[in-house]
């Protein structure tokens, strides 16, 4: 469903990442890895139709896509640095809004326990959201610096650490 080949990025004369190639199916996970300022956020962006990659193809559903593509666009869900929140709206309101465009009717106590910072309870419940996301076959691509408890068969990870020149 969500093909990578090749994928490279640069910020200004530097390169963030090369070669990265990838192929998701519904219910599968990629979980990315890596130091501050390796990229991380760039790929989500490139895969989210937010930005282009200097080099390589993206391919949704066999078909390539280019950045702001509707296909892209109409079938996920980007959470980022930059989300798009609401100021007249509290956190528990925002995060609401954002599970219910997803299509996820979550119950008020979940979202306030989600609302904690990243803990080990915090770990398990967004394992457990992801979870539930892809048993229903959605799949997920995940930036994060923590484990995350997500079965190895469905699993793929990516480490865009790479050795200084």
């Amino acid at each position: 469903m969500l093909n990578a080949s090749e994928l490279a990025a640069r910020r200004g004369t530097a390169e963030l990442f090369s070669g990265v190639t990838f192929a998701l199916e519904r219910g599968q996970a990629l979980v990315v890895s890596g130091r501050n300022g390796s990229g991380k956020t760039t790929l989500l962006r490139i895969l989210a139709g937010m930005t282009s990659p200097t080099a390589g193809t993206l391919q949704w559903n066999s078909e390539s896509v280019v950045p702001f593509s509707r296909a892209l666009r109409e079938a996920l869900t980007y959470v980022g640095h930059a989300a798009a929140l609401k100021d007249d709206l509290t956190a528990e309101e925002n995060l609401a809004s954002l599970c219910a465009l997803a299509g996820d009717a979550v119950p008020a106590q979940e979202l306030d326990d989600a609302l904690s910072a990243l803990d080990a309870d915090g770990l398990a419940l967004l394992a457990a959201t992801l979870n539930r996301h892809l048993d229903r076959g959605g799949l997920a691509v995940c930036a994060t610096h923590q484990p995350l408890d997500l079965p190895g068969a469905r699993r793929q990870t990516l480490s865009l650490d790479h050795e200084a020149p």
